[in-house]
């Protein structure tokens, strides 16, 4: 008897270190899916990032490049306005006839 109580005491503590060797284990693999959902975490946010900031430059370029058309086009127009003698002849008259009126 005392040879089964003997095996059960040493098959009962070589259970409990195999559960605490398991229970280590499974703390170490928990904590290695936290840090690699972490690094995965980081470099998502870090991809994301640099998306935005081309997307930014991309769209400012595309504006600025609109704005800059937008102000070749009115020099055109202002050009094309300054040049017009017809124009300028008319509006050089009708200055005159509101100064005439006003006297």
């Amino acid at each position: 008897m005392d040879n089964d109580i003997a095996y059960i005491i040493e098959e009962e503590r070589r259970l409990a270190l195999l559960l605490d060797e398991a229970k280590t284990a499974a703390l170490e693999k928990i904590e290695k899916h936290r840090h690699d959902a972490a690094l995965l975490k980081q470099a998502e946010l870090e991809r994301t990032t640099a998306e935005y900031k081309i997307m930014t430059v991309t769209e400012l370029a595309e504006i600025r490049k609109a704005a800059d058309n937008e102000i070749e086009e009115l020099r055109r127009r202002q050009d094309s306005l300054n040049g017009d003698l017809e124009l300028r002849e008319k509006i050089t008259g009708r200055i005159v006839s509101l100064i005439l009126e006003d006297r």
